[in-house]
């Protein structure tokens, strides 16, 4: 899991969010392609929100990878997120 308390807190104010993520999940698992971007101002809880869904997506059997995108002024790593999955 990835923030801490994933799994031990209960998630308040995302459940319609989280619940969208789990059916792309679910569409996913079943042959699908998806990609969704979270995204927003810091405090809003996209890390808790996305804790909560690779604890659930881990549950189910699926493989999670993690890559993060920082937002830089230098140019020089505009894939770093996916780099780092690869």
């Amino acid at each position: 899991m990835r923030g801490p308390g994933a799994g031990h807190t209960p998630l308040l104010g995302r459940e319609r969010e989280l619940a969208e993520l789990l059916a792309r999940l679910e569409r996913t698992r079943s042959g699908e392609c998806h990609l969704v971007l979270v995204g927003g101002e810091p405090g809003m809880g996209r890390t808790r929100l996305l804790a909560e869904l690779e604890a659930q997506a881990v549950a189910r059997g699926s493989r999670v990878f993690h890559g993060h995108f920082v937002e830089r002024t230098d140019p020089a790593f505009p894939f770093q997120g996916f780099c780092e999955v690869i």
